[in-house]
């Protein structure tokens, strides 16, 4: 295994910095990056930007945004957040396995007295309380996993900047993002700086992989490439803000592989635009899934004709076409 500590806490940098390892260098080895951001709202490839964030104690308290290639939901990232991300090849083996990847840090954590478990699809729990949150995305033969540990994070930031969607939390019985989150440090039964912290999760996935690991720097060509991909891409606004549409209809329901925001515009009687947002994770592409319904016309006959040729768990984990229908059938159709 390659191991990268990024001293950088540009979000949009560190995200180019995964795209940059997943795409465009020849992983011979498996990766594993431990960074860290700057106040931040990472928010899901799928999301609806506008519903997920407090726009305006964003701006007034330089929280930055951006938006990351893996679905799942909005996360809050600050340096007291350490975030980690696994590349591998053969990424068919783990399809949505999180556990696979979440071992050495389940493990690193219970060795430093944090009684961790997992939950749901993708967390990780501490005495009924939230200190991770993991996603994935599937890029050919490779798999990249990453997500956020909480150890000692800034919690007023983290639930005045993220929005409270409320069925998410009448459902699971808690009725604030805070109320819900935990931080490492307060369950460790001793007193821990986050870089010991870093290097203790680092060690913990040497030991699970059982082989040696190699640190490795990222070189100044390396960092042109990145700086260029993180100013053309994760800095803008069209990657960020620009993948809300203008729709004329809109349903939103939650499913067994999460919730689902359905934006329609009818343009000429036919479906002109389409949306699938939410925190979702994705198999392939789910613009591929949106590309099936444009042109079609907007009668029932046809969108559920359209639903039924589709094998829908193909684009997002555990949707049925039963599902499909389900949100389509709110709106006026």
């Amino acid at each position: 295994m390659i191991q990268i500590i990024n001293q950088s806490t540009d979000p949009a940098l560190n995200l180019a910095v995964e795209e940059y390892f997943l795409k465009r260098v020849d992983l011979r080895e498996d990766l594993l990056l431990l960074w860290r951001n700057e106040p931040t709202i990472v928010i899901g490839k799928n999301q609806n930007i506008y519903q997920e964030l407090n726009l305006d104690y964003v701006k007034v308290h330089g929280i930055q945004a951006v938006r990351r290639l893996s679905g799942g939901g909005a996360v809050y990232h600050d340096l007291g957040n350490l975030n980690f991300t696994v590349i591998k090849t053969d990424s068919s083996l783990q399809k949505n396995d999180f556990t696979c990847f979440l071992r050495p840090v389940v493990k690193g954590l219970r060795t430093m007295g944090v009684p961790v478990s997992f939950s749901g699809r993708n967390d990780l729990m501490v005495d009924g309380k939230k200190i991770s949150g993991n996603a994935q995305y599937f890029w050919w033969d490779r798999i990249l996993h990453h997500g956020t540990l909480l150890f000692d994070s800034d919690l007023t930031a983290l639930s005045c900047a993220l929005k409270s969607k409320p069925e998410k939390f009448t459902a699971k019985g808690v009725t604030s993002v805070r109320n819900r989150v935990g931080m490492i440090s307060s369950f460790l039964p001793f007193e821990m700086k986050i870089e010991q912290f870093q290097e203790r999760i680092a060690v913990s996935y040497q030991q699970e992989y059982a082989r040696e690991v190699k640190r490795r720097e990222i070189l100044p060509k390396e960092w042109l490439e990145i700086e260029k991909l993180a100013e053309e891409k994760y800095r803008t606004w069209e990657w960020t803000y620009g993948a809300l549409l203008d729709m004329d209809l809109w349903n939103e329901m939650r499913f067994e592989g999460g919730l689902i925001s359905l934006y329609v515009q009818i343009k000429e009687a036919k479906i002109s635009k389409i949306r699938f947002q939410g925190d979702f994770f994705e198999l392939q592409p789910v613009s591929d899934l949106e590309k099936q319904f444009r042109k079609i016309p907007w009668k029932k006959e046809a969108v559920h004709k359209r639903i039924q040729e589709i094998e829908c768990e193909k684009y997002i984990t555990q949707l049925t076409s039963k599902d499909l229908l389900r949100l389509f059938a709110d709106i006026p159709l």
